[in-house]
C-alpha cells in the first residue's frame, strides 16, 4: 500500500517505468486486502453463527492457512481472467422519436478506462481495436478515460491512440470523478488534443437527427440539472445522456431521455 500512496504523491517526478511498477504492485496490495477482509468477515459470520468450528479450523492451522490462500488465490485470478476478457453487451432499443434522416444507429459506449500508471498504451490499442472492429457510427465514453494523471497519457503518446478510432460521428466524452483527480483542466485539454469532444453540461445535435448530451460529475456540486441542459432541446429527436455517476436517473425519465 505504501507504493501506491508513493506512486500518488510522488509518481509525477520519478520516471514513468517506476512510477508505473509502484502503481500496479500497490493497486494489486489494496484488491488482496479487500478480498482478504471479505473473507474473514465471512468466518468471523460463520463462527458467530455457529455452523462450523472456525476457531479450531483456522487458528495454528496449516489446513486453514491453506484454504485461506487457496480462495484467495482462486478469487484472484477469477477476477483477473473476468478483466482481461471485456464483456460485450448488445442492446437493441426502439426509440419513439424521429430518425428519418439517421435510420438507425450504432453505438460503441463504453466509460472507465482509467488510461495511466495502470493501464497503459498496450492495452489501450487492444481496445481500439475492438472498438473499430464494432464499426461504430459514434463512441460514446461516459466518463473517467483518465485515471488520476494526464503524464503518463502524454508520455505513452495515448493521445494519437485515440485518433485512430473510427466513428462515422466522432468521439464525445463527459467528464468522470477521476478527470477531477487528474485536475479537470489538464484533463479537458488532454482529450481535445486527442479529438475527443467532451460534453461538461453542454448539448451536441449531430447530422440534425439526434442529441447527446453531458453532464459534469457529480463532483462538481454546481453542474447543471437534466432539466437545464435539455429544456431547450426539441424533443422529438433523439436525446442520448452521458451521465458517469448514475444518480438520480429519474430525472432523465422525467426530461425526454
Amino acid at each position: 500500500l505504501l507504493s501506491f500512496v508513493l506512486a500518488q504523491v510522488i509518481g509525477n517526478n520519478l520516471p514513468l517505468p517506476v512510477t508505473a511498477i509502484m502503481y500496479r504492485v500497490g493497486t494489486s496490495w489494496f484488491f488482496i486486502l479487500i478480498y482478504l477482509l471479505i473473507l474473514f468477515l465471512l468466518l468471523e459470520l460463520i463462527r458467530v453463527t455457529g455452523l462450523f468450528p472456525v476457531t479450531r479450523f483456522m487458528y495454528r492451522s496449516w489446513l486453514g492457512f491453506g484454504t485461506l490462500v487457496g480462495m484467495l488465490t482462486l478469487v484472484l485470478t477469477w477476477g483477473y481472467i473476468v478483466y482481461l476478457n471485456k464483456a460485450r453487451v448488445t442492446l437493441s432499443l426502439t426509440v419513439n422519436k424521429e430518425m428519418k434522416a439517421q435510420g438507425s444507429l450504432k453505438i460503441v459506449a463504453i466509460s472507465d478506462l482509467h488510461l495511466g500508471y495502470g493501464i497503459g498504451k498496450k492495452e489501450f490499442e487492444s481496445w481500439i481495436e475492438l472498438i473499430n472492429k464494432e464499426n461504430p457510427d459514434i463512441v460514446l465514453i461516459a466518463g473517467d478515460a483518465i485515471d488520476n494523471s494526464v503524464r503518463p497519457l502524454y508520455e505513452q503518446g495515448i493521445a494519437e491512440l485515440f485518433k485512430q478510432i473510427n466513428a462515422r460521428y466522432g468521439v464525445y466524452a463527459s467528464p468522470g470523478n477521476h478527470e477531477y483527480i487528474a485536475g479537470i483542466s489538464k484533463s479537458l485539454a488532454f482529450l481535445k488534443e486527442a479529438g475527443v469532444t467532451v460534453l461538461r453540461d453542454s448539448v451536441a445535435l449531430i447530422n440534425n437527427a439526434f442529441y447527446v448530451a453531458g453532464r459534469d460529475d457529480r463532483t462538481n456540486a454546481t453542474r447543471k440539472s437534466v432539466k437545464e441542459l435539455t429544456d431547450t432541446l426539441d424533443k422529438s429527436k433523439l436525446l442520448i445522456l452521458l451521465d458517469h455517476q448514475p444518480f438520480q436517473l429519474e430525472q432523465a425519465e422525467r426530461n425526454g431521455i
